[in-house]
This record gives C-alpha cells, structure tokens and sequence, in this order.
C-alpha cells in the first residue's frame, strides 16, 4: 500500500473486499490477489492470449491486423522518402533524382552514411575491443564464443591448479621418503658401529684372559720350581 496512491489503495480495497466488511479471510484473498490475473478472469477464462501461445485466436488477431501494420510501415517509409522530381515523357511521368529515392535510412542512404559505431566503439587497447569482422562474425558459435574461451580458460587454470597439487604431493612424498631412507640409514651406522665396539671390547678381554691365564701358568711353574729346589 505505500507505493500506492490513494485512490489505488481504495480501489484495490474495493476489488479485495467489495462488501466493505472490513476484513477478509486468506481463500477471499487468494481469490481476488492471484497468479496469472492479468491474463486470465474469475472464471478462469483467458482474457488476454499471448503471442508465444499457439491459438486459433491469436492466428486470427494477427491476420487482422496485417493490412494495419503495412500501411503504418508504408507511411513510415513515405516519411523519410524526398519528394519525387521528375518530367512527364509521352504521358509516363519520369524521376530525375532517382538517387535520392533510396531514402534517407541508415543502410538505404546516398552516399552512404558514416559507420555511427565508431562514436561507441571501445578503443583498440581496450579488453571490449571488437574488429568490424568479428562484430559481423556469421559463425554459428559468435555470439558464445567469449564464453567458450572462458570455459577454456577456467580449465587450462584448473588443470594447472591439479598439477600443482599433484607436484607437491609428489615433493613431499619424496621427501618424506628421503627422510625414512635418511634415518634408517642412520640407525644401520649407528647399530653397526656398536656391534664394531663390541666386538672389539670381545677381542680385548679374550686377549687379557688370555694373557691372565699364561701369566697364572707361569707363576704356577715358578712357584713349583721353587718348592723343588
């Protein structure tokens, strides 16, 4: 109601609650304040038909209106044509400025009007830049053609995205791996190392027993020689 003025406000009033009760209930609403009104009735019946709708009515509307429509159009043409000058020649009436009856329209005119898209046309450097050949391009795909390149280009970036991913998932997995390599390496040298320490703490306390025991034989000769002698 507030971009109403008053007397739409009251006439929609009048059309919702013609009683003047005051109140209405949601089905006397939704009887009056409907889809598709405009076109069709109370009764359901179709007001109005519209022209993307096949019908008898509308095929019948149209061709009455034809010989209308090409006599607008004839008289549109007839006010832009110059006036025809021309000579009578054995009764047959002759035009001498026969250019000037190609009109005074955009693509009719004689000379040929100046190319007005030149006053709009974005300039050379710009990204809304568009040739004469590509503004009058008859490929079937023109007029999607900036949509197909940037479909193409949404995926050229997609895919460079994908292998990104796919070469860091690749480095890093490498690198983990170098990492593992790295440290069981180090565990090997580190295991081997004390096996070599303790094969060699073997080695110097076999040779020390060893020596202990000749040193324990001889002393036992020595003393055996003496308790003899």
């Amino acid at each position: 109601m507030a971009i109403m003025s008053k007397v739409e406000a009251y006439q929609v009033l009048d059309f919702v609650d013609p009683e003047r009760k005051g109140y209405v209930n949601f089905n006397e609403f939704h009887s009056k304040i409907r889809t598709n009104m405009v076109h069709q009735g109370l009764d359901g019946d179709m007001k109005t038909l519209p022209f993307v709708v096949p019908s008898k009515e509308t095929a019948k509307r149209t061709a009455e209106t034809v010989p209308h429509t090409k006599e607008v159009v004839k008289k549109l043409i007839n006010s832009v044509r110059p006036e025809a000058q021309g000579i009578r020649i054995n009764g047959r009436f002759v035009i001498l400025n026969i250019l000037e009856q190609k009109g005074k329209t955009r693509y009719g005119a004689s000379p040929c009007w100046t190319n007005t898209f030149a006053n709009i046309q974005a300039s050379n450097k710009s990204p809304m830049f568009i040739s004469e050949s590509e503004r009058f391009d008859r490929h079937p795909l023109a007029r999607v053609k900036f949509q197909i390149e940037a479909n193409e280009k949404k995926k050229r970036i997609d895919e460079a995205k994908l292998l990104n991913k796919q070469k860091f998932s690749t480095f890093f997995v490498e690198r983990v791996e170098k990492e593992a390599e790295a440290q069981d390496k180090l565990e090997h040298n580190r295991r081997t190392q004390k096996y070599l320490q303790q094969v060699r703490y073997e080695q110097v306390i076999e040779k020390l027993y060893i020596e202990g025991v000749n040193m324990f034989f001889r002393e036992q000769s020595y003393l055996t020689l003496m308790f003899k002698s």
